[in-house]
């Protein structure tokens, strides 16, 4: 086809940004052919407030197709993307970017003659832009980068970056790569068919969902050798979803749920799908074994190998053996714990603990034998009766992904992973006020060592607040409290304050408890030492000590007013600290959070339930609070016995699925909320200890009244009843074994 009649459909999210007006613009403008350019946008916009996202007249305008939403139906990033690319009509080419760009003179001939440059049948274009600053002013000399693996970041995604080609390459064409941008992605429109965006991707996970999709499905990745698009990253007056929506947690942890089906679709052992991925899906071109082999990632182990991180970021040959010389060795830095066959291997200098299952801590071992080479290679194919050819591919792999983590010696020095920005000083923005002309009251609550000075500055405010944090009231005494609170009102505005940083600001009673609850609870938890936070419930009954740790909207706290009422101690609702030396979980009584749809679950068991004021949360979510029962236990840490994950799914009998004490530990690091300060090759012992004594079991269910019974039960077979928790669950990959 005559290059001049290939067609390019442009896909455009444009969220409240004035922006993509501008893009738009300067898209037609600098292509050499602007007739054969079309765009389709998703605006999503509030009306009376956005006017300025359409003050110019756009040239071409019969080539642009829209489709309005409000922002309160928008659904995030891959949502709208979807809802873009649904405005295709048959194009040749499709170019993915964000509303904010700039393009070079020409850029639709250049950007095909790079793709025809591409030694693929199905290339993709794709790399973070340089960037640019408005209206129009592009960084000089941007250099040529390729796109590359980052990390993976705290919550199990893994990050992609852009690095420049080292000094001296000569580079005539594009650079294959293993990972995409997700703003900018340029190849057949046969993308928009195999790969089209995944409406239940919110915003992180976009890139490495394309990346494997794209890859699966035959599509070769590559960055450009020319620059042809800029990118405004900044953005500091731009809106952003995530500060108008108060659900999108909810949207992130779906996403969350999503990758895992995608990227370790056989370790889910047994937990929620979120459905088939259908259309979303991997493709069947490739495997993702192949993918994390070409890449140097480990989506199970989240490791990285030591040469996705040099140029050119990929495995490009075969690795060999020969280089790493007679001897592999660990690291002083890292030190191996078996539990029940497998390995959890702990580095002092980052504070990390890596799941080897059995095949890779078998391999350890070996190193810590210092083994040569040659006998490495000969013990594991006897051991996995594989030929030697393989055991030494295996090897390779799993030697390069350690070397990647800084595992092995003279590796430790590898730059530690960045960390999240550090939140800003708060702003003086305290205001003065006439404490005369309040009816001040001042209350003083204690939770584990911390007191903690509320001061009231109307009785309607303190109506609403004092009844959810009530029980933990003390007499001040004489002692001036650790920490204070303050909440004011000017006019119709009520404020919260901790010190001079504004906590809340708004006009509206029944969104101050949920924040004052949440600070004072913070405020103690920040103050006790302790080795994890676990979002969990706690309950006890005699020697038994259950811990339910659950993501939000899996039943969490409903199971735990449940078992209270059936005659549990009420130990905590929302937070289990394991303390520092004894992973004993100290108790958090406060008041159990329960949300619109546990009102009628309980209400049954709780009769007051129902006539208690409901209150809003920032998340935009309906609670009422639930005062714990009184007497309220004893304060003494206590030795936790169980842990038990819920999951609620409806119409499901109830059934407890014991789980390895490896995939407890496993569960327990992703709901772990903090982990305070770096551990200590202690404290990871301490963990592991403790994680081999625990009973550890998965618990679905759609009937309260079968769950309390499940775990009546355990409380009945402790100690001879129930057998200890499986070692037959499924093992983990190894983190560079696929």
């Amino acid at each position: 086809m005559d290059r001049n009649l290939r067609r390019i459909f442009v896909a455009i999210p444009s969220y409240r940004d004035r922006e993509c007006q501008w893009t738009l613009k300067d898209m037609f403008e600098q292509a050499l052919h602007p007739e054969r350019v079309f765009a389709g946008v998703c605006w999503q916009t509030i009306p009376e407030e956005d006017a300025d996202c359409f003050e110019i007249d756009l040239p071409w305008l019969d080539q642009i197709r829209t489709v309005n939403y409000h922002c309160k139906d928008a659904r995030g990033l891959g949502w709208a993307r979807r809802e873009a690319q649904q405005l295709w009509r048959g194009e040749e080419y499709h170019l993915q970017i964000d509303s904010h760009m700039r393009f070079v003179p020409d850029w639709d001939e250049k950007m095909l003659a790079m793709l025809d440059a591409c030694d693929s049948d199905w290339p993709v274009l794709t790399v973070y832009p340089p960037g640019y600053t408005p209206p129009r002013r592009l960084l000089e000399k941007p250099g040529i980068y390729v796109q590359c693996v980052d990390r993976f970041v705290a919550d199990g995604m893994l990050g992609f970056t852009s690095a420049p080609v080292p000094p001296g390459i000569e580079v005539d064409r594009p650079l294959p790569t293993a990972c995409c941008a997700g703003g900018f992605q340029f190849g057949s429109s046969r993308m928009l068919s195999d790969c089209p965006a995944d409406p239940g991707i919110y915003f992180s996970g976009e890139e490495p969902s394309q990346a494997v999709r794209l890859w699966t499905h035959g599509f070769d990745l590559y960055s450009p050798h020319e620059t042809v698009i800029y990118h405004y990253y900044l953005r500091k007056e731009g809106s952003r979803h995530w500060n108008d929506n108060n659900g999108w947690t909810k949207l992130h942890q779906e996403t969350q749920k999503r990758m895992l089906q995608l990227v370790e679709p056989d370790g889910y052992r047994g937990r929620a799908r979120t459905g088939d991925l259908g259309a979303y899906g991997l493709g069947t071109a490739r495997g993702l074994a192949d993918y994390e082999r070409f890449a140097g990632i480990s989506f199970a182990g989240k490791t990285i190998a030591s040469f996705a991180r040099d140029y050119p970021f990929l495995q490009v040959t075969d690795i060999r053996l020969a280089a790493l010389g007679d001897v592999i060795q660990p690291s002083p830095d890292a030190h191996l714990f078996i539990v029940g066959g497998e390995g959890l291997l702990f580095t002092r200098s980052r504070s990390e603990i890596l799941h080897l299952n059995p095949s890779a801590t078998f391999l350890w071992c070996l190193l810590e034998d210092r083994l040569q080479v040659p006998e490495l290679v000969t013990r594991l194919a006897a051991s996995r009766d594989i030929s030697a050819q393989q055991a030494e591919a295996e090897l390779a792999q799993l030697v390069a992904h350690w070397r990647g983590q800084g595992l092995l010696a003279g590796t430790e020095d590898l730059p530690p992973r960045r960390k999240h920005d550090e939140e800003p000083e708060p702003l003086d923005m305290l205001p003065r006020y006439d404490p005369s002309r309040y009816d001040i009251s001042d209350r003083t609550y204690q939770l584990f060592d911390s007191k903690v000075r509320v001061r009231y500055t109307t009785r309607e405010q303190e109506a609403w607040i004092h009844p959810v944090i009530a029980h933990l009231e003390i007499d001040p005494g004489e002692d001036e409290p650790d920490d204070s609170l303050l909440v004011l009102n000017i006019g119709p505005y009520h404020f919260v304050y901790h010190g001079k940083a504004i906590l809340h600001q708004g006009t509206d009673l029944d969104e101050l408890a949920p924040i004052v609850k949440y600070k004072v609870m913070r405020l103690a938890i920040d103050r006790h030492d302790h080795i994890l936070n676990l979002h969990a419930g706690v309950v006890a009954k005699g020697d038994v000590c259950i811990a339910l740790p659950a993501v939000s909207g899996s039943g969490k706290t409903t199971q735990t007013a449940a078992l209270v009422a059936a005659g549990f101690d009420y130990l905590s609702d929302e937070v289990a600290l394991l303390e520092r030396g004894s992973c004993r979980a100290r108790p958090c009584p406060v008041s159990l959070c329960i949300k619109e749809s546990g009102v009628e679950a309980l209400a049954g068991r709780y009769p007051e339930l129902r006539q208690l004021p409901t209150h809003r949360r920032s998340d935009g979510k309906q609670v009422r609070y639930l005062p714990p029962p009184l007497p309220a236990a004893d304060d003494r840490a206590r030795r936790l016995t169980h842990m038990v994950f819920p999951r609620y799914q409806p119409g499901a009998g109830a059934r407890l699925r014991p789980m390895s004490s490896i995939e407890g530990f496993d569960r327990v690091l992703e709901e772990c909320v903090a982990i305070p300060r770096p551990l200590s090759l202690d404290d990871a012992a301490v963990l592991v200890d403790w994680i081999e004594r625990v009973r550890c079991y998965e618990l679905v269910s759609g009937s309260m009244e079968e769950s309390v019974a499940l775990i009546e039960g355990l409380v009945a077979g402790y100690p001879m009843g129930l057998a200890t928790t499986s070692n037959t669950a499924e093992a983990r990959l190894a983190p560079a074994i696929p």
